[in-house]
């Protein structure tokens, strides 16, 4: 992507941090523009080699006019659209039109202002595997493809899901170059809980059990309870391939491992990176650190099907075993900064 100006909504978080900084490294002509509520030591940490190059600039997206102040929008050439609020039961049930407010109305004054963005050249638009939802008749055995079906649950689902409809539809209606991927479960550097993501993933809570000295506590049923499982590293190297590809030939892409890794599996990956590693198996019911459901393993819990990717951009995951020696590389390289303890919600 030459002379490219890159505006990530998000950018200082989980997975919009991660591509930042791969844009970054990837093209020295390459700028980006990160716009988000905040921005902790982390992200400005991640960023700092690159000063030069990486603007930060504050603001909401529910605010049209804190889009508006963006500096040198006239430049941008690329959006991607990161920011959002995660699913959190208990935040559904104190605050539902937050989901609302962000998710949908947010996205909506995000494309309603980057359409009248003069060198604007593609939207990507950063969705999540939740819309396949709960499993239907229709849901395949094998890995989920990206034709569906949907069954969105919770608001986060829907709201993820409308906003892709929405994205596609200001597509058609204004020319625009809209793209949009699903995620499946993320984990990997940057992941800590922000005002918009409070649920941590299991390679997060393994390392945790790491740092406290202590045995990683897992219940029984979860030994056999899966995910499809994949590095924001890898997420951001899929990103960057599809926002500097000349013409994708599709309209939405699934970015993940494409296979399932069990509980009990990933266990013994993380152990061969950190022998000290202890777990302890707990009863069905009792307080665990990992407790996962072993029956959910279609729809939005299957793996998914990554033939796009890999067919058209020649992407390819790194080994589940080299995402987590990368991972936790990096979070021992300053374990109470980058994997705080997380309070309950």
């Amino acid at each position: 992507m030459k002379q490219a100006v890159v505006l990530v909504t998000g950018g200082a978080g989980f997975v919009g941090s991660n591509l930042v900084r791969r844009l970054l490294e990837n093209d020295t002509d390459t700028r980006v523009i990160v716009f988000d509520r905040s921005a902790d030591a982390l992200a400005h940490a991640l960023f700092a080699p690159f000063a030069d190059r990486v603007t930060v600039h504050l603001g909401d997206i529910t605010s049209p006019r804190s889009l508006s102040d963006v500096p040198g929008k006239e430049l941008i050439t690329h959006v991607a659209h990161a920011a959002m609020v995660a699913h959190v039961p208990q935040w559904e049930i104190d605050d539902p039109t937050r989901f609302v407010d962000v998710n949908i109305v947010g996205t909506t004054n995000v494309l309603e202002w980057a359409r009248r963005l003069p060198s604007l050249e593609r939207f990507l638009y950063l969705s999540s595997g939740g819309v396949y939802g709960d499993a239907t008749a229709d849901s395949p055995e094998a890995p989920q493809p990206e034709t569906g079906p949907f069954n969105p649950p919770e608001l986060y689902a829907i709201s993820k899901y409308t906003s892709e409809l929405i994205a596609c539809r200001y597509g058609v209606l204004f020319g625009l170059d809209v793209r949009a991927v699903r995620l499946s479960w993320v984990f990997g550097p940057m992941e800590r809980t922000t005002s918009s993501r409070s649920l941590m993933s299991p390679p997060y809570a393994i390392a945790r059990a790491i740092i406290e000295d202590r045995p990683v506590t897992v219940t029984r049923r979860s030994l056999s309870a899966v995910g499809d499982f994949l590095s924001s590293e890898d997420i951001a190297h899929a990103l960057c391939s599809l926002l500097g590809a000349v013409a994708p030939r599709q309209a939405c892409y699934n970015i993940a491992a494409g296979e399932l890794t069990s509980i009990s599996d990933l266990l013994d990956l993380v152990a061969a990176v950190h022998p000290s590693l202890r777990r302890a198996v707990v009863a069905d019911g009792e307080s665990a650190d990992i407790d996962h459901d072993p029956t959910l393993r279609r729809a939005r819990w299957n793996a998914y099907d990554i033939e796009r990717m890999r067919s058209e951009f020649e992407w390819e995951p790194r080994p589940l075993a080299e995402q987590l020696a990368s991972y936790y590389a990096w979070v021992f390289g300053d374990a109470p900064t980058r994997c705080p303890a997380v309070a309950q919600v």
